[in-house]
């Protein structure tokens, strides 16, 4: 098991990905109820006070307050009101997961803005700095592909990555497979709209390690357990930059199989063993209208992670 570092300040450069949804007009909340952030807690704000194309929602989760604040005073043209409900269900049932297993241990924010721009200034169609707390959206792409709702888990999985730095991952394809990462996991409402327009990539299309986001979902498959999460470990890594990129190849992976049943092998051989599995080829795509992939169906992967993970915060775990 590894142990905890102290926290240290990380460097945050902007990444990409695709995106999300909103309108204008705005409220605040506050909504403070006890959510099953597993499976994610229906939110009923209770409007308080309103103020023009900004809205401010806020919710206590197992103990931390988590606010949003939608901001449409650049955007709000291509979407609508139910689209606002949409993104804020996404973030109060997303959220607050990817902190308590990830974000708390760099104390990443809890206070993110979710901006939308008409006049979209920025890479791809959504964007978030590492380790920041403001998601850039463009309002045209998500106003008309509200079914990509899902791409702003993906941005999320950039605002909890504090400290990651080029220098000490071995890829920085890293940064974009870990977000996806977190996108397919965490997907709204168990993956029921993201699995209908989006790809996790098989090893037939994403065929180099460093860029298969299925891998890093097939190695939290196989070494899921209620004393050590694979993924959390990794990502200590890249937060703590413990290895420059020229060590993990030998160093940092062995490291991560220790105790596991893939200690004693290279990246190379489990890399090798993924690419035979059947997991890898599995579509993930959800085309026959019963609402799930054949992945899915065969390994009900979003389900048995959470039936055999890590139960409880590592925060509290770990005091």
């Amino acid at each position: 098991m590894m142990r905890f570092k102290k926290l240290r300040t990380g460097i945050a450069l902007v990444t990409l990905s695709t995106m999300m949804l909103a309108m204008p007009v705005s409220a605040k909340t506050n909504v403070n109820a006890k959510v099953d952030i597993s499976n994610g807690g229906k939110i009923a704000p209770e409007i308080k006070s309103s103020k023009r194309n900004k809205r401010s929602y806020s919710q206590k989760v197992n103990g931390i307050n988590f606010k949003l604040i939608i901001n449409l005073e650049e955007g709000g043209k291509y979407t609508n009101e139910e689209q606002v409900e949409d993104v804020v269900k996404v973030f109060f049932q997303t959220y607050p997961q990817l902190y308590d297993r990830f974000g708390a241990y760099k104390s990443c924010a809890t206070n993110i803005e979710i901006r939308f721009e008409n006049k979209y200034k920025h890479e791809g169609v959504a964007c978030a700095e590492q380790g920041g707390r403001v998601v850039y959206v463009s309002d045209e792409f998500l106003g008309k592909n509200p079914k990509h709702i899902d791409c702003i888990v993906h941005e999320l999985g950039h605002i909890i990555q504090k400290g990651w730095d080029k220098n000490y991952m071995e890829d920085m394809n890293y940064e974009e497979t870990f977000a996806d990462y977190c996108r397919y996991i965490y997907a709204y409402n168990k993956g029921k709209i993201n699995d209908s327009v989006w790809e996790l990539q098989d090893v037939n299309h994403q065929t180099k390690r460093s860029n298969s986001v299925r891998f890093l979902v097939w190695l939290d498959y196989q070494l899921v357990s209620s004393n050590r999460d694979i993924i959390r470990d990794y990502y200590e890594l890249c937060c703590d930059r413990e290895y420059k990129k020229d060590k993990w190849h030998d160093k940092a992976w062995k490291n991560l199989f220790k105790g596991t049943k893939f200690d004693g092998m290279s990246i190379d051989d489990v890399w090798a063993k993924y690419k035979k599995s059947d997991f890898a080829t599995y579509s993930s795509l959800a085309t026959d209208g019963s609402g799930k992939s054949k992945l899915i169906k065969k390994t009900d992967v979003r389900q048995y992670l959470k039936d055999n993970g890590f139960s409880e915060s590592y925060e509290s775990k770990h005091k």
